[in-house]
Order: structure tokens, then sequence, then C-alpha cells
């Protein structure tokens, strides 16, 4: 049989694919089971017997549950459990459970963990539980990424699937000339996988209820709902139909929505990994072939940044709108430099899928269309055309959903649900010292995000966007406080480098760069006209404009240029211990 240098044999092909069967069965042999139990919430006569899996959602009321749980003969050393939003009290096979993290309300967050001394036995338990609900939220029985069992099935997968991904691509052109680039590529899609697998779909996510009801209702109904019907459904509908189309087939063999959570997760791994492929892509363009050592530290610089990590796992649309931004600027600079009407026309439909994908991507709309006034002036004719055939497919491919939504529906903001937000969401004073204001040392002492107050420094865009690409809108606890200063300190130093970078190249490069410099200009432009004319803290989050890592990166790199050659070296040094920090950053939040 002919082998193709880039696909397996039948047998690695049938090896891979028993892998994943095995695995799926192995985490499926570990979690327990939910068998006919009883339920009563507050105000009910008499008890509801549950025969199966969902239990009935209660809004504001007190339940409780006489639940019976089977576990197997091989079973975890750990559960978490998570039973609506406050655990009251637990008794498990007459034993009452006196833990002290036991009447912490969760919220869906952490969840209480039976361990070892309070672990449920083999065969059936009974689980006597009084709770409380002011959500919908339900129930879910689960095994905490820390089990042995759990960490040795992942780290075999991933041992298995990396194997095979190398095998595939070895032979490759790619690997071939870019082994180096590759090899970062494959440490980055690691590093993702890991991730994905140890968090679940509700942890370091924005309002991912929102976003999987939207999932649901599509597998349910196949159609756009009306906005008024959901927190998150005025959003573009093209990544919930992409995921339901993925999903469907999984539906025709489980009910259950907690495997569904996860393959919805693994979809979004897949579409952060092809991301990174985009952007070490973009690297090969920005920097030639001699300048190997910029092209390794900008890909580096993607694949463990944490800002861009975090999307592996979070069911969004902030993940496919960051491999469309990232495909969106390759095809852009390639048109700027090699100047394919191809690339150009590639550009305007990632553009188009971006609208359809979230309101955000409207700023790449707006570069679009800057970049083709200011590529050639003096060829006025064919910018004029080139920007009225790029309009043309804009409003053929994203026309009708804004006439769905503001004709139709009569919406009268692009971010449906902003009138909604809650009073502790908006800055408390806009001024114009917010927008140039950056106060090392007060972030230095503060360095996470609170989106809720002003105390964390929310009003200084500059604060706020920075720390927001390293630990989002989360305080990660205090494992991580010192490895978030030390990563802050690096960010304030690569600053200087970055700003003396672009001043070298707009002397020295600039028809080449105006791209990656509008590209800067714009996101950020756009970002502060936003949060001036809504001032909600949220809006100043890195996951908003994720394709800012492209320009600010670039400006580091060609900084370096900028010193003498003897100490050159050192800002290469400051980066590889950047980056090293950032994994460990991963390893850090993940154990704890």
């Amino acid at each position: 049989m002919k082998k193709s240098a880039f696909c397996w044999s039948r047998f690695d092909s049938a090896v891979l694919i028993c892998t994943l069967l095995l695995y799926g069965a192995a985490l499926r042999y570990l979690q327990p089971i939910i068998l006919p139990s009883t339920f009563i919430a507050q105000d009910m006569e008499e008890p509801i017997a549950i025969q199966h899996a969902p239990f009935p959602t209660v809004y504001k009321n007190t339940i409780d549950l006489d639940l019976r749980v089977w576990m197997r003969q091989i079973r975890p050393s750990a559960l978490r459990i998570e039973v609506y939003d406050c655990i009251r009290s637990l008794s498990i096979n007459g034993k009452k459970i006196t833990d002290k993290g036991l009447m912490k309300c969760h919220r869906t967050a952490e969840g209480f963990v039976l361990k070892d001394t309070t672990m449920l036995r083999r065969g059936v338990n009974i689980m006597q539980i009084t709770a409380l609900s002011w959500r919908k939220n339900g129930i879910r029985i689960t095994v905490p990424h820390t089990d042995p069992l759990k960490f040795v099935l992942h780290f075999a997968l991933l041992c298995i699937i990396g194997f095979y991904g190398w095998k595939g691509i070895r032979k490759t052109f790619l690997w071939q000339k870019h082994r180096d680039l590759m090899g970062i590529f494959l440490i980055g899609a690691l590093l993702r996988s890991i991730y994905m697998l140890s968090t679940r779909i509700w942890e370091r996510s924005y309002d991912w209820q929102g976003h999987w009801d939207y999932i649901l209702y599509v597998l349910q109904h196949w159609n756009i709902p009306l906005t008024s019907q959901g927190w998150q459904y005025y959003q573009p509908p093209l990544f919930y139909f992409m995921n339901a189309v993925a999903l469907f087939p999984a539906t025709l063999l489980t009910g259950n929505e907690y495997p569904l959570m996860r393959l919805a997760q693994a979809f979004s791994l897949g579409i952060s990994i092809a991301a990174l492929g985009a952007g070490i892509w973009i690297g090969t363009l920005l920097f030639p072939e001699k300048e190997n050592q910029k092209r390794l530290l900008f890909a580096a610089g993607l694949a463990f940044f944490p800002g861009l990590v975090f999307h592996a796992s979070r069911v969004s649309n902030d993940t496919l709108l960051l491999l469309i931004s990232f495909l969106f600027f390759g095809f852009l600079y390639r048109w700027w430099i090699r100047g394919s009407e191809r690339d150009l026309l590639i550009a305007s439909v990632c553009v188009a899928c971006g609208l359809l994908t979230k309101s955000s991507a409207l700023p790449l709309a707006a570069l679009l269309f800057l970049c083709i006034l200011i590529h050639q002036p003096r060829h006025w004719r064919t910018s004029l055309r080139n920007v009225l055939l790029c309009f043309a497919i804009l409003f053929a491919l994203t026309g009708w959903h804004y006439t769905l939504r503001f004709m139709v529906e009569g919406n009268q903001h692009i971010v449906g649900n902003i009138d909604r937000n809650g009073p502790t969401l908006y800055i408390d004073t806009i001024e114009k010292k917010n927008f140039y204001t950056f106060r090392p040392i007060a972030v230095l002492q503060q360095p996470f995000n609170n989106p809720l107050n002003d105390r964390r420094g929310r009003r200084f865009f500059w604060e706020h966007l920075t720390k927001s690409s390293l630990a989002g809108e989360w305080e990660l606890g205090d494992e991580l406080y010192t490895t978030m200063q030390f990563l802050l300190m690096l960010i304030m130093l690569f600053a200087v480098l970055g700003i003396a970078g672009l001043i070298r190249t707009i002397r020295h490069q600039l028809h080449a760069s105006l791209p990656i410099l509008a590209t800067g200009v714009v996101l950020t432009g756009s970002m502060m006209v936003l949060v001036m004319q809504k001032p909600v803290g949220g809006f100043q989050d890195f996951r908003y404009i994720p394709l800012l890592a492209v320009p600010v990166l670039y400006c580091i790199l060609q900084g370096t240029d900028v010193l003498p050659i003897r100490i050159r070296n050192i800002p290469v040094l400051l980066l590889l211990l950047f980056y090293t920090f950032c994994v460990a950053f991963f390893m850090i939040l993940l154990a704890h």
C-alpha cells in the first residue's frame, strides 16, 4: 500500500480510533451513576420520583434530595459534587459530613470535593442533601482532574495523540522546512490540550451558560432565536450552528448534557489549535527566513501566552473569532506585500465570517477598508473598486443578519444585552486620564482584575487590558500572586522595548508595516471609543481584541534591533524566561 506523506496507515488510524473509544469508555466507567431518586422543593406537598437525570431545575427554593448513587468496582479517589448553588447539609450512607468547605456557596465554580475519608463506597450509596438554589443550576457529580486515575487517562491520551500527531507530520514539507516552528506548534497544542482536559466549561469562562443555552437551542430547533429569548441570543449565529453540527451525532448516542459539554470544549480546542497554526503562519510572513530567531520567538509568544491559551476550553464565540482574526490578518498582510487580489477577497470573507461570529469583528472591517485606501493612494480607482468589491461581499454574507436583528426584531444595540447589565459593571468615573494612565506599582500590588468595582484599577484602560491578557477578570488565588507579579514586571520591560521597536518601524519600514501598525491603532482605538460610549469595565478585556498580540509581539521583536549587538541576547533571554513562566503559570493554575 502506498503511503501518503501526511497520512497514517490503516493500522495507525485504527489504533488512534480505538484509543479515543477506550478513553471515552474509561471516563464513563469512572463516572458514578445516579439511580432513580427522590426530589422535593420548598412548597411541594409530596416528593417527586426522578427515574434518571437531569433533575428538575428550580429557582429560589430550598431542595431536599435522597440521591442514590452507584459506584463501580474501579472507582476514583475523589468526586466533585455540585448540587444547585449551596449545599446546606450532606449525609452519606447515614453519616453526616461536617467538612468546613461544605457550606460554601459554589456558584458552579468549585463544588465540594469528596475525598478518601468521605468517598462513596462501591455499589449503591444514599446521599441525603439539603441545598439552596437561586438560579437554574442542576446536579453534577464529576471526577476532578486531580484524581490520579483521571490524570493517568489524560496523560496516556495526550502521549498517544502526540505520538501519532508527530508521526503524521514528520514527513510533510512543513516539518522538513520548518521543524523548529512545527515543534513549537506541537508544544503549544499540547499545552492547550492539557488545559482543556483539566478545565470544565464553566471555569474561567464568560457567560458560559448563555452560550451553552444558545447551542442547545440550535440543536433543538435549528433556527436563530429571538434576542429577547436568552442572555446571549443576540449573538451572531455562526459559532453556535457550527457547534450544533459537530455535536448532533453525539446527541443520537447520549442525552446527558455533561458529555456534550466536553465535546463542545474539544471542538473549541480544535479551533484554538488551528488559531495557533494561523498565528505561526503570520510570523513567517512578518519575518523573512534570515530572521529565524524572531520567527521562533514570535511563534512561542502565541503558543504560550495565557490570554490566547484560555480560549482552548471556552465554549464561546470568542474562540472562533480568535481563529478568524488571525486568518484575516494573514491574508490581508499577504495581499499587502504581494498584491494578490485573491488574498484580499479571502480576507473580506474572513471579516464576513467574523461579523457572523461576534460583533467584536467590526474593527476588522474598519481595518480592511483602511488598508485598501492607504495601500496605493495614487491608484484611487483600483482602491475604490476593491472597497466596493469587499463591501459587496460583506453585505451579501452578513446583510441578512443585521436586517433580521435591527429591522425585523427592532434591536437598538449591537451588543443586545447591554441595557440589561447591572450598575456594578459600569465604571464609576470616565475621564481622559483613564486612557493614558498606567501605574506600575498599583498594578504589581493588585495583579488581578475585578470588573465589579474600581478598587483594582478597572477604570484605567491600559492597566485592565494588560492584566486581562494574563488572567482575564478573575482572582486566581494566592498561589499565582507572585507569578503574576513577575509576568507583569516583564511585560512592563517589554513595553519599553516595544516602544523602541515601534519608533524604529515607523522610521525604517513604514509602508511594509502599515497593516501591523494600523491593526494596533484600530483595535485599541475602537475599544477606547466603546468604553467611552458604554463604560462597562469588562469591555476592556483582551479577549475582545486577541489580534492585538500580533502587532505587540512584532514591535517588541523589532525593538531588539535597536540595542547594541553585544547585549541583544538579553531581551531574548528575558522573552524565553517570560515564556517559561507562562507555562509555569498554567501548571500552578491547574495544580490548584
